[in-house]
C-alpha cells in the first residue's frame, strides 16, 4: 500500500494494473513483450495482470495472433460512464424513439482516442449486423457515421484516421494517387456539411445501407451520431426520403431540449 500526495491510502499493484491498461487503450492490439515495456514492468508480471484482467473480461487475447485488447467488460465500463453524461442520456433517449418511430436499427456512436466507437444500438424489427456490437471501432471513409464524425470534428483531429485509412486501402497505388484521394476526401466533407446528414449504401457491410446524423450540445460540440441501418431492399437512404426526414426531425428535437 502507498499514500499519494494528499495523504491517502492507495494499493499499489492496482495503480500499476490500470497503467497497463491504458497503454493497452493507447496500443491495442498489442503483443505481451511490448505492453510489458511500455507498462515498465517485466513481462513475467505483465503476464499474471493480463491472466486476471481476462478472468473478469477486461481483456482479450486474440486466439490466432495472440494480441491482447481490451474486453467486453472494459467497453462496458467505458459506456456505463458516458451514460451518466446528461447528453448521452438524452441522445440515446432520442434513439430509442428514433427506432420506435421507423422501426429500424439505430446506432449511437461516440468520438473516441481510437476513432469512431459504438456505444449503444437499437435493434429494429429486423435486426441487421450481427457483426456490429458495442464497442466496434467504424471506419472514418467507409461509413457513414464514420464520414459525419470527418466532416464536424476539426481536421487535425481525423487527419491521421483518414491518412491511414486511405494508405491501407491504396498500397498497391502509383505514387501521389493516395495524396490526390486523400485531399478529395475532405474535399468532399464540405457536401456533409452543406447536408446535414450523410447515407452510405454498402456502409462496412454488403448489402447493407446507412444514413447518419451528427447531434451537438449547446456549445456546439459534437456529442454523438445516431445511424439507421438496414439490408438495402428494406430501407430508403435518399437524402429527402423518411429516414432522413426522421433524423433531421431528432436533431431538432435534441436541439431544442438542448437549448431549454
Amino acid at each position: 500500500m502507498r499514500k499519494d500526495d494528499t495523504g491517502g491510502v492507495g494499493i499499489k499493484s492496482l495503480e500499476t494494473g490500470y497503467r497497463l491498461l491504458e497503454v493497452l487503450a493507447d496500443s491495442m492490439p498489442i503483443g505481451l513483450g511490448k505492453l510489458a515495456s511500455k507498462g515498465r514492468i517485466s513481462a513475467s508480471r505483465a503476464c499474471k495482470y493480463l491472466a486476471s484482467f481476462q478472468r473478469v473480461g477486461l481483456v482479450k487475447q486474440d486466439p490466432e495472433t495472440h494480441l491482447y485488447s481490451l474486453g467486453d467488460a472494459a467497453l462496458r465500463l467505458g459506456c456505463l460512464a458516458a451514460a451518466h453524461n446528461d447528453d448521452f442520456r438524452k441522445l440515446q433517449q432520442i434513439q430509442a424513439k428514433l427506432r420506435d418511430d421507423t422501426a429500424q436499427t439505430v446506432v449511437l456512436s461516440l468520438w473516441t482516442d481510437r476513432g469512431p466507437m459504438i456505444a449503444n444500438i437499437e435493434m429494429g424489427l429486423s435486426p441487421v449486423v450481427a457483426t456490429m456490437k458495442l464497442g466496434t471501432l467504424l471506419p472514418l471513409t467507409s461509413s457513414a457515421a464514420g464520414k459525419t464524425f470527418a466532416s464536424w470534428l476539426p481536421q487535425n483531429l481525423v487527419r491521421p484516421f483518414v491518412t491511414a485509412e486511405l494508405a491501407a486501402t491504396q498500397r498497391n497505388s502509383a505514387d501521389g494517387a493516395a495524396e490526390s484521394t486523400h485531399d478529395a476526401f475532405f474535399e468532399l466533407l464540405q457536401a456533409v456539411r452543406d447536408r446535414g446528414i450523410e447515407h452510405r449504401y454498402n456502409s462496412m457491410l454488403t448489402h447493407i445501407n446507412a444514413i447518419a446524423a451528427p447531434f451537438f450540445d449547446r456549445g456546439a460540440r459534437l456529442v454523438g451520431v445516431l445511424s439507421i441501418i438496414g439490408d438495402e431492399n428494406l430501407i430508403d437512404i435518399t437524402y429527402d426520403g423518411r429516414l432522413a426526414q426522421a433524423l433531421r426531425d431528432a436533431q431538432n428535437v435534441f436541439r431544442d431540449e438542448r437549448k431549454g
